[in-house]
């Protein structure tokens, strides 16, 4: 399967102006108050946080560099992300001379973490930090005509409960295998699809050392299909 290319620097500000502009109406809407920065919180409304996923194919739940204050926490699910970061050295030209043995470290510590993620109590700390940051109430997902909202404890133990955790397989020569972790899940009896992911962006010098974990938007909206909405709010 062909590697997937990183957006042009244009796609990305175009999706982050949309990104904020959905985050202006929203607020709007609820009569809620707009929070800007960086942080997980889109909209505060009678002290709950709520946070915004709009209409998009991967919904990115949490990009962070290796000296982000976001590992600062002393779980033992941030200690192994850490060390998947930690692997790596220190510039990305050091990594390009010896990508070899620092892949097959790196497949180490990603079925380490794997092995820990199967404990549903590590998984629920791991999606309430990407997802969550321990801090939202709410997560909306945007809809062409309305906005579904739902309780955000609910909705991370929903995804506890369904989610069946693998690794990923080398597809061609050249490829390693557990370089991420695949959060899966069997919608409607079908195969298992792959939900959520978990890897290690090392692209070039300005994005190197970052935790992504990224989300297949519409197979994670037919998963929680049965889940129930908090509320919904009409455009």
């Amino acid at each position: 399967m062909p590697k997937k290319k990183a957006m042009s620097s244009e796609k990305a500000s175009q999706v982050k102006n949309d990104g904020h502009k959905n985050e202006d109406d929203f607020s709007i809407l609820v009569g809620g108050k707009k929070i800007t920065g960086t942080g997980k919180t889109d909209c505060i409304l009678n002290d709950k946080h709520y946070s915004l996923k709009q209409i998009c194919k991967r919904i990115q739940f949490g990009l962070y560099n290796i000296n982000s204050e976001y590992w600062k926490r002393e779980e033992i699910i941030h200690k192994a992300c850490l060390e998947c970061l930690n692997i790596f050295p220190s510039t990305f030209k050091e990594y390009t001379i010896d990508k070899h043995n620092i892949k097959l470290k790196l497949g180490e510590q990603m079925l380490n973490l794997k092995i820990l993620l199967e404990n549903k109590e590590n998984l629920k700390q791991l999606m309430n930090f990407f997802i969550r940051n321990y801090e939202i109430d709410y997560i909306g997902f945007e809809f062409k005509t309305h906005h579904k909202i739902y309780d955000a404890i609910t909705f991370i133990n929903y995804l506890s409960e369904n989610l069946i955790i693998e690794n990923s397989k080398k597809r061609r020569n050249g490829e390693y295998d557990n370089q991420k972790v695949i959060l899966k899940a069997s919608i409607n009896g079908k195969k298992s699809v792959n939900i959520i992911e978990l890897e290690i962006r090392n692209s070039g010098e300005n994005h190197y050392r970052e935790f992504l974990c990224v989300c297949n938007r519409n197979k994670l909206i037919n998963l929680i299909s049965n889940l129930p909405i908090d509320h919904m709010v009409d455009k």
